[in-house]
């Protein structure tokens, strides 16, 4: 337990706990408890100024709005709070669309710069 303002509390925690939680430790699972995913999600479609909900709604999306929407998927995915089924059903798709695009866009990060930075820039929002 940390007693302290919001502002305090978030700086102990960027601080002392990993980039990526581990879901093996109680500790560090309590914790990513109090952490809103969707909302995180929400911040992060504003940033990269993109909409899940049209891309569930249309059929086929562009190059760019995919990009966007597998960046968002795969940053929900990494922080090990939802599993795929769960971020299937928030994006419109199946579990295994999300595994697909969790496979693609790692070796489509280490290849694409932009993708890279609104990677980092996304991860940031999720941060403890």
């Amino acid at each position: 337990m940390i007693i302290g303002s919001k502002k305090f509390v978030e700086k102990i925690h960027s601080a002392y706990l990993p980039e990526t939680l581990h879901k093996e430790i109680p500790q560090q699972r309590d914790l990513a408890k109090g952490l809103d995913p969707v909302g995180k999600l929400k911040q992060a479609e504003r940033m990269l100024n993109c909409d899940l909900d049209h891309f569930r709604r249309v059929p086929i999306i562009t190059k760019s709005n995919r990009d966007n929407r597998d960046l968002l998927v795969f940053c929900v995915w990494k922080t090990g709070l939802l599993s795929n089924e769960e971020i299937g059903h928030l994006s419109g798709m199946t579990y295994s669309s999300v595994s697909h695009i969790v496979s693609s866009i790692r070796f489509r990060i280490k290849e694409n710069r932009e993708l890279k930075e609104n990677s980092n820039q996304i991860n940031s929002l999720y941060k403890m």
